[in-house]
């Protein structure tokens, strides 16, 4: 009976995952007809049409309107590297490029099925995958061509590994965790924060001196190994050392100033943000952005409750959710205007409904490290940098986990008190 009971979880969750590449790909049609590639979208598509012809990591703009090889860093290089891919196979249409991108969410729904399944049995496992397939959050950022679906993806396995690492702490899983991790931060380089929200603390409760330090240094090796290669080729084209990317600067630049402390666009960002000039050099101009927010943050330090907590309430969807997610989703641009407000409606349930999932979580004993350390990251990132639904992306990638195992807690303890059958399979699913 368990085998059959595995093989029809199985089944299902080929299906589910079916249904969400299938959801994915009617999207990018569909924004393929209605809505042009815009903003960092039109940015990694450039990028990578220039990576697959050879050109390598240069300033788009600069080179395709000035014929100016100006190196960039600013956005980290594995989604723009993965994205050249179709560029490789000599496959150069927009439409293209949006269809290889639904590849990740092909990853991220089983993934997260078994992820769940793990942690609260197969019902709730299938219910977090169909969660992940029918989302419309998690679908659109596949096929918009940003870096925050492959990020996803990204997530997910790091939430895997570690809850492998957690249960065995060899070295084996902290290698997998750590390259994990490493991968994550070179899709989006706040997740470089995991290294100490969530594999530090996974080695140091690890077990005994010798083999947390065993483990402590392939981990670093690891990473190290991952890192390399690109911290070695920006050393060939930049002043200054670059390991993940030139985008502090920019993000803190863009949402320290006047237009982002004051007014309706408080806690949000602005493209241009003061008059200052910078080095033409991404290395250096990344500094001295820096430097000019930090002054302008000192001059304003009594804005800063203020601008933080509207900083979290756009990305947590409390300021005028439905707006902000239709924009930058680019939902009108898409006729897909209605869609802002079921995201924002969604997500409100879905949050109240995880938190009880935490909750179950921590009463059946099971860790909420790997759940709470990608929501972290959203949260320093967002109180350092701006509000956007974009930085969410590591929340979104959670939800469903959280919510499924919160749905299945909930019915099952209604379930116990009228005295209904529950269909409980957690004791015997694992």
């Amino acid at each position: 009976m368990q085998a059959g009971r595995e093989t029809t979880f199985r089944r299902c969750l080929v299906g589910i995952t079916v249904g969400g590449i299938a959801v994915r790909v009617g999207l990018a049609f569909w924004y393929q007809d209605h809505a042009a590639v815009a903003g960092d979208g039109l940015t990694y598509l450039s990028l990578a049409r220039l990576i697959g012809r050879g050109v390598g990591w240069v300033e788009p703009v600069q080179y395709l309107g000035l014929h100016h090889r100006v190196p960039t860093a600013v956005h980290p290089p594995l989604y723009p590297l993965f994205l050249s891919a179709i560029d490789f196979a000599g496959v150069h249409g927009t439409l293209a490029h949006r269809l290889w991108s639904c590849m990740p969410g092909a990853v991220t729904v089983p993934v997260i099925g078994v992820v769940t399944k793990s942690l609260a049995g197969r019902r709730a496992g299938l219910i977090a995958a169909a969660y992940a397939a029918v989302s419309i959050s998690l679908a659109v950022q596949d096929v918009v061509l940003w870096s925050e679906g492959l990020y996803v993806m990204m997530t997910v396995l790091t939430v895997w590994c570690a809850y492998r690492a957690i249960a065995r702490p060899t070295v084996r899983n902290i290698v997998f965790l750590a390259a994990a991790i490493a991968a994550s931060a070179l899709t989006r380089a706040e997740a470089v924060l995991l290294i100490a929200l969530l594999l530090v603390p996974i080695i140091v409760r690890a077990g005994a001196g010798a083999h947390r330090t065993r483990l402590a240094v392939v981990a670093c090796t690891t990473i190290v190994v991952i890192f390399v290669p690109w911290v070695t080729y920006n050393a060939t084209r930049f002043e200054r050392p670059v390991v993940i990317s030139t985008g502090l600067g920019p993000v803190l630049w863009s949402s320290n100033c006047n237009h982002t402390y004051y007014g309706p666009n408080t806690g949000g960002w602005y493209f241009i943000c003061s008059k200052h000039r910078f080095a033409s050099d991404e290395s250096k101009a990344d500094g001295q952005q820096v430097d000019v927010a930090l002054h302008y943050i000192d001059q304003h330090t009594d804005r800063l409750p203020a601008v933080i907590s509207a900083r979290l309430a756009r990305t947590f969807g409390i300021w005028h959710p439905a707006g902000l997610v239709r924009r930058d989703l680019f939902l009108d641009d898409a006729d897909l205007g209605w869609a802002g407000s079921l995201i924002a409606v969604q997500f409100a349930v879905s949050a109240v409904v995880g938190a009880y999932g935490l909750l179950a979580l921590r009463r059946r004993g099971r860790a909420v490290l790997p759940i709470l350390a990608p929501v972290a990251t959203v949260v320093i990132m967002t109180v350092v940098g701006y509000g956007s639904f974009r930085f969410r992306a590591a929340v979104d990638a959670v939800i469903p986990i959280v919510v499924a195992v919160g749905s299945v807690a909930a019915w099952d303890r209604w379930t116990s008190r009228t005295g209904a059958p529950s269909g409980n399979v957690v004791a015997t699913s694992r």
